[in-house]
């Protein structure tokens, strides 16, 4: 990290070095407290941590390279014997804990659990390096037990934890003294689960090898987690892929699964994509990698070392051009010689500043046309809970007609999806509603999206960590809440760096009316959003929201949309215009030229007689007021700076002379 430093690296996501020390016992005051107390801090929508990058050769001389997307679960439970204590001149006939215990480590050792097959012992199979008759008696669950006997020992018991729950006695405590019969003894017992094995199998398993004896042990679980999986279609997995032909061209990246338990459990439980990858030596196979764990020679070799260092350094620049954050977990390791290494740092230093997004570089992309979002607030909707599913989408659109398309990460409303410019909807309802949120993150292919996304309401009184979850492509969350409290407020995702997915486009306005709010003529909605193009039609620039540098800002996701096409009022009709600043972090100095405002209600109270509102990020309200005249009216922040940037539009009456107006 320090030779990153010195050559002037900087990555386009937020990249954070996370480091504990309690991983081998089990991570909960490490990874797992900081991931359910700080997640602002360590949370990433990409992790990359230990034990992946073992490799092997086939016939048809491929290497193929495993990253581990998953690992089995923990299921680690004492088992306490029970029996009677008595003398130890006098064994004959007694009830000895540790004869009964001697029996149970017996049945245990012997337990065979059910043989599990799935996709990603399949693709570990197409790794290695067999005669065919023995590869599909591997693959049958009713041959694999007899099968494995034919593979090398660390072959075999690398393949057998791969497709079975293990249980394997491993500490035993008990005893006072020589010349005592003991009445109780331990046995810590490590049971590692295939997916699909549940809380429920392990306790059924442990049932059937007790049998009788059943009566005489207590079970207390130790610890206890499922079997987590990360999938493989998405931008971390492909710049893996990429950046392996660093050191071996040609090579093919294989999915597997971890025998044991890393911290990459806490993160797939937040929505993580997390994988286990690195990139050992040739010497470290497929059996080398499961022996060395635990044993005699726990180790890597020097070139596994230089080659890690190596691939990371050279592999930087892709990873964090492909994907908004990674996590690394790293084990020190020294700097090799990499001419790859400072190409990557320079070429990733200067992107920025010489990224082109003029429209003119932006020819030839595809991108949705321009539709001008109906300002006019949208009614609450029908029902005793207000229902809002809300889809995430990601989108190449303009966002400005000088400037090349960019790539968009927004929300949709029931169904209302703003493209051809940069707008989520907003949700309107009423004070002391009961509000539902149905959050799909990627509903089919047309959305378009490639990374876990969450979703967090200011309007909302719940536990952020249960409501708020991240969640990766595909996938759904629903929670509820009530709007207690009326105001103008933002919803965005809550993914970290939230910086980043906030500046990609992710924000949205929710009105939550008062009791007995005025009827008025007309109600409009505005949202003041900032954007940082990146290289035209990708995704947006972080390094440009880290120095607060927009190149657009604009109301309603469209640079000056207002302005040419305004939005048209009656004279002396009475308007309410609700505004939100989603920022990420550009304040707000909303005001109507010709105009003064009646009302104003923002999170500072009730004003009237009122020239501009001032909104920090996050922060909304509304005005009202009359047009006396007729005539074009323009509303901009007066930030002026921001309003060359997009941040205008005007208000035009229908007897209007739209001409003669410079401001």
């Amino acid at each position: 990290f320090r030779r990153l430093a010195d050559e002037g690296f900087r990555p386009k996501g937020t990249l954070i070095y996370f480091g504990v020390a309690d991983e081998e016992a089990g991570g909960h005051w490490g990874a797992e407290y900081m991931i359910d107390h700080h997640w602002d801090v360590v949370g990433a929508p990409y992790v990359l941590t230990e034990s992946g990058g073992y490799s092997g050769v086939t016939s048809d001389g491929t290497r193929h390279i495993t990253i581990n997307v998953a690992e089995k679960g923990l299921a680690w439970r004492r088992l306490r014997v029970h029996g009677t204590p008595g003398h130890g001149s006098m064994p004959y006939g007694a009830d000895n804990a540790l004869i009964t215990a001697a029996e149970i480590v017996r049945r245990l050792a012997a337990y065979r659990t059910p043989s599990r097959l799935d996709d990603l012992w399949e693709a570990q199979l197409a790794t290695l390096d067999l005669p065919d008759d023995l590869r599909r008696r591997l693959s049958d669950p009713a041959t694999i037990h007899d099968a494995l006997a034919e593979l090398p020992q660390g072959y075999a018991r690398v393949a057998h934890a791969c497709t079975h729950t293990t249980i394997s006695p491993n500490v035993i405590h008990g005893g006072q003294k020589t010349n005592t019969i003991p009445d109780v003894i331990d046995i810590d017992v490590d049971i590692r689960t295939v997916p699909g094995d549940t809380k429920e199998a392990v306790d059924a398993y442990l049932a059937d090898v007790l049998g009788e004896l059943a009566h005489r042990v207590e079970v207390t679980a130790l610890q206890t987690s499922e079997s987590t999986r990360s999938p493989i279609d998405n931008p971390l997995w492909e710049a893996l892929r990429k950046h392996t032909q660093v050191a071996y061209p040609g090579a093919r990246l294989s999915p597997g699964i971890l025998t044991g338990a890393t911290d990459a459990r806490f993160y797939r439980a937040k929505g993580s994509i997390a994988y286990g990858a690195a990139l050992f030596s040739p010497a470290i196979t497929f059996e080398t990698f499961g022996q060395r764990f635990h044993g005699n020679d726990e180790r890597i070799d020097v070139e596994a070392t230089k080659s890690n260092v190596a691939i990371l350094m050279a592999g930087f620049a892709i990873l964090m051009a492909a994907v908004a954050a990674v996590t690394i977990f790293l084990i020190g390791a020294e700097a090799s010689d990499s001419d790859a290494t400072a190409d990557a740092g320079a070429t990733h230093e200067t992107a920025a500043a010489t990224t082109d997004i003029s429209a003119e570089a932006g020819e030839g992309i595809d991108y949705e046309p321009y539709k001008r979002p109906d300002p006019t607030l949208p009614p609450v909707p029908a029902g005793e809970v207000k229902k809002f599913r809300v889809d995430v989408y990601e989108h190449v659109t303009k966002v400005s007609d000088e400037l090349a398309p960019t790539r968009v990460w927004s929300f949709g409303v029931n169904g209302k999806l703003n493209r051809g410019t940069g707008v989520s909807e907003p949700m309107v309802v009423n004070q002391g509603d009961r509000v539902e949120i149905k959050l799909v993150n990627g509903a089919n292919e047309k959305m378009d999206v490639r990374m876990p996304h969450s979703i967090d309401f200011h309007s909302s009184e719940v536990a952020p960590n249960k409501a708020f979850v991240t969640i990766p492509p595909g996938e759904t969350h629903t929670f509820r809440f009530t709007a207690k409290h009326p105001g103008v407020y933002m919803y965005h995702c809550a993914t970290a760096p939230v910086l980043h997915h906030a500046g990609a486009g992710m924000v949205g306005m929710m009105v939550v009316k008062p009791k007995d709010l005025a009827p008025v003529d007309r109600e409009l909605w505005i949202t003041q959003q900032e954007y940082y193009l990146g290289e035209p039609g990708e995704d947006a620039d972080m390094a440009k929201m880290e120095a607060k540098e927009p190149d657009v800002i604009a109301f309603n996701g469209y640079a000056a949309q207002y302005d040419k096409h305004p939005i048209k009022v009656n004279r002396g009709e009475r308007i309410r215009m609700y505004v939100l600043n989603a920022g990420p972090s550009i304040w707000s100095a909303f005001h109507v030229i010709g105009t003064v405002f009646d009302k104003a209600v923002t999170d500072n109270g009730v004003a009237r007689d009122v020239q501009t509102i001032n909104l920090a990020p996050s922060q909304g309200g509304y005005v009202e007021f009359t047009l006396d005249e007729e005539g074009s009216y323009p509303f901009v922040t007066h930030a002026f700076a921001d309003t060359g940037k997009g941040a205008s539009g005007t208000l035009v009456t229908k007897g209007a002379d739209a001409g003669g107006m410079e401001h």
